[in-house]
């Protein structure tokens, strides 16, 4: 039997990590199959109103319960979401504890955007569609300003965001570069500096010119790439050998994914 996935943001749903509720390959796909928000919120409005839910378009815990549940009425194959007319005003998700906007919410939306625009950030065209361009802008943030390698809106952040000290992106692409990248990594927590030890493995040392560790060197040339996703060539030497490896690098959150020719590995970010 084919399953039903929930996809949102970072793989989490909630008020305050954006989602974009996408049912696919299951018994519910009926109801919701298109990214845009809009529709997005006409197809949960009609899920919720089949089910004798709020009719609202909020997905809480009792939707996200009643949405895998065996019981849930299916939507018929030619069924689309109501046009409402008139349009009826869509839900608006509470700020989080200690702060006062809500990326969920157009308005808030709009406001974040311009705002982590004006630092940098931000670079797609829609203000008000909080999206995955919109998560990485907010990561970037996060990253240069001190608070975590998360894409998760909250009342520090806030107002970090809102306030006049907050740093811009950083100009020079070596330095984006190294913002994402840079630090102690280890396979392997217990190889960290300060750690228990007890391992093979070893720390990784990343910063904007290279990467290395006790037994291996490379050195990076050319950088390309934003947000978490960053591309370079590297000269390796381990072992007596010397090679040029096709470099990518994706952080999501404290986990490094290193990919070249010889495999992809993955490193945690050492907390020192």
């Amino acid at each position: 039997m084919k399953q039903s996935h929930l996809i949102q943001t970072r793989s989490r749903c909630g008020p305050h990590s954006g989602f974009a509720l996408h049912l696919i390959e299951g018994r519910r796909d009926c109801y919701y199959s298109a990214i845009d928000l809009k529709i997005a919120r006409m197809s949960l409005r009609s899920f919720k109103a089949s089910n004798g839910l709020a009719n609202d378009d909020l997905f809480d815990s009792a939707t996200a319960e009643k949405l895998f549940f065996s019981s849930a009425v299916r939507a018929s194959p030619s069924q689309k979401p109501a046009v409402e007319k008139p349009p009826l005003p869509e839900s608006q998700y509470a700020p989080q504890m200690g702060a006062t906007l809500n990326p969920l919410n157009k308005v808030d939306a709009t406001k974040i955007h311009s705002k982590l625009r004006e630092l940098g950030f931000y670079r797609s065209n829609s203000n008000t569609l909080w999206s995955a361009a919109s998560r990485d802008a907010l990561k970037g943030f996060k990253i240069a300003n001190s608070l975590g390698g998360d894409d998760q809106w909250d009342a520090a952040t806030e107002l970090r965001l809102l306030s006049t000290q907050a740093n811009e992106a950083p100009k020079d692409i070596r330095a984006a570069f190294e913002a994402v990248t840079g630090g102690v990594w280890s396979s392997d927590l217990r190889a960290c500096p300060g750690g228990v030890g007890n391992t093979d493995a070893l720390p990784l040392t990343m910063t904007s010119k290279r990467a290395e560790t006790e037994s291996a060197r490379c050195e990076f040339g050319d950088v390309s790439g934003q947000g978490q996703n960053w591309k370079t060539t590297g000269t390796c030497t381990a072992n007596g050998q010397t090679w040029v490896a096709n470099i990518s690098l994706m952080r999501l959150g404290d986990t490094l994914t290193w990919t070249s020719e010889r495999g992809t590995a993955k490193y945690l970010r050492c907390n020192n």
